[in-house]
């Protein structure tokens, strides 16, 4: 059975009842990252000026939510947090 983004959801949604571990988080997307069928249905429009963000789920307790972020070739940042949150590359 694969992986499934749904899978995925569920799990980071039991993460985050506690203090959720980066590295528990890697590796469920690294998990997640197999599903080739999931990873085709991902928008990969690029704008020019701008990384283009798509919010692919919003978790109803507002624990966290998981966007698609697409850079250009020459764009790009590190991961880095927004003070009580953090962004995962």
């Amino acid at each position: 059975m694969h992986y499934k983004f749904e899978d995925f959801v569920k799990d980071l949604s039991n993460l985050t009842k506690g203090k959720a571990n980066l590295d528990e988080v890697k590796i469920l997307l690294k998990k997640l990252a197999k599903d080739k069928e999931f990873l085709k249905k991902i928008p990969v429009n690029i704008k020019k000026d701008n990384p283009a963000r798509y919010l692919l789920h919003a978790d109803k307790d507002n624990k966290f939510a998981i966007y698609s972020v697409v850079w250009d070739k020459d764009q790009g940042t590190l991961a880095h947090d927004h003070d009580d949150t953090w962004v995962l590359r």
